[in-house]
């Protein structure tokens, strides 16, 4: 148990770099004291090393890098091409994008996607493809690398990692507890990157998706509803053009031409991953809807289903877009709207919804594990 929880991490630091304790625990599940004493054992044992400033971090030393050859090789090479030979970053811009690329990687493993080495490479001719029943995670800092790109900051995404899978293929940004700040343009032109990257790496057969939806990830769900409730400001200017943020691209679909989903980083939103990436939107509303219910809603021409009188939408995948368009659309008669969501989503779509009696069917999280596991 102890070697297995020490591999996970340095293979974590590994792929990101670096990592902070949000990354730690979302890895194990929980910030135990087991995890603790792994961090303070690999620390004394000089194996990694710990950043308090700005904020606590930790990375590998020349120890570390030496161990971690004797458990997983080739990962060594790809940490050391990433990382300058092991001597990374050390300003706070470089430190926070490492970490946020930390608690992504650490989700996108809960929910068993391939990272590092283990996904399929860029142009390596006749190497391993993405296979349909696989998904992968490609940091920004990868593919910005191989691409030689020397540009300012606001000429690129603020992405974190592009995910390819069966059910949704997307741009990920975490926002950890704020906003983030984005320029139409690069958005748009890393979604045409993603589908390129998609036809590189991936089987022909894989049925990997389109592009359509994007996620954002952040610590909690308070973070998504200051995501959606945050009031509209001006924008600043730059030239004549106004400066968004995912709250209006959230409400807005032409900035980045997809919907905006939400995960929170903890085993709920590992879950969802998961779901995510094993079905198509399609697929999943007759996981939550029976199909009469689903033909009543066809019949009436609105909604995704009809339950009980009722308008409703499926929540369960957290689509902060489709969430908004819903209040907007039914803005006078919300209360004959429902919504289907996890047990762990409910107090987050009251909130949202601005009422406590919004009318909802809870899905257990025992229920959608056991989905998973078929």
């Amino acid at each position: 148990m102890g070697q297995s929880l020490q591999r996970d991490i340095l293979e974590l630091l590994a792929v990101s770099i670096r990592a902070n304790r949000e990354a730690l625990a979302t890895l194990r599940g929980d910030d135990s004291q087991y995890l603790r004493n792994t961090i303070s054992r690999l620390t004394r044992e000089k194996m990694i090393s710990v950043s308090k400033t700005p904020w606590w971090s930790i990375r590998l030393t020349s120890k570390g890098v030496a161990l971690l050859a004797e458990i997983n090789e080739p990962l060594v090479d790809f940490y050391l091409r990433y990382s300058c030979n092991n001597c990374p970053g050390g300003n706070p811009t470089h430190k926070r994008a490492q970490c946020k690329a930390s608690e992504v990687v650490a989700l996108a493993k809960r929910a068993g996607v391939l990272t590092g080495m283990e996904k399929p490479a860029r142009g390596n001719i006749g190497a391993s493809k993405l296979r349909p029943e696989q998904s992968a995670l490609y940091l920004m800092k990868e593919l910005k690398f191989e691409e030689g790109q020397k540009v300012g900051r606001a000429q690129i995404s603020r992405a974190t990692a592009v995910l390819l899978s069966r059910g949704i293929s997307a741009l990920v940004y975490n926002v950890q507890g704020d906003n983030l700040t984005i320029n139409r343009a690069p958005e748009t032109s890393a979604n045409y990157h993603v589908a390129a990257l998609r036809l590189d790496v991936c089987e022909p057969q894989a049925g990997v998706a389109d592009i359509s939806r994007s996620i954002i990830v952040g610590y909690n769900y308070d973070v998504a509803l200051g995501l959606i409730e945050e009031p509209e400001e001006p924008g600043k200017q730059d030239g004549e053009r106004k400066t968004k943020t995912l709250h209006t691209a959230i409400k807005d679909r032409a900035i980045t031409k997809t919907d905006m989903l939400y995960l929170p980083l903890n085993q709920g939103g590992a879950m969802c991953l998961q779901l995510l990436m094993r079905y198509s939107p399609s697929e999943i509303q007759p996981l939550v809807f029976t199909e009469a219910e689903i033909a009543a809603a066809k019949q009436r021409g609105r909604g995704e289903a009809v339950v009980k009188g009722l308008q409703c939408f499926e929540l369960v995948t957290m689509n902060l877009s489709k969430l908004l368009r819903v209040k907007e659309q039914y803005e006078a008669g919300i209360e004959n709207v429902g919504f289907v969501c996890l047990e762990s989503q409910a107090e987050f779509v009251k909130r949202a919804m601005q009422t406590k009696n919004v009318p909802l069917r809870i899905i257990k999280e025992d229920a959608m594990k056991k989905l998973l596991s078929q």
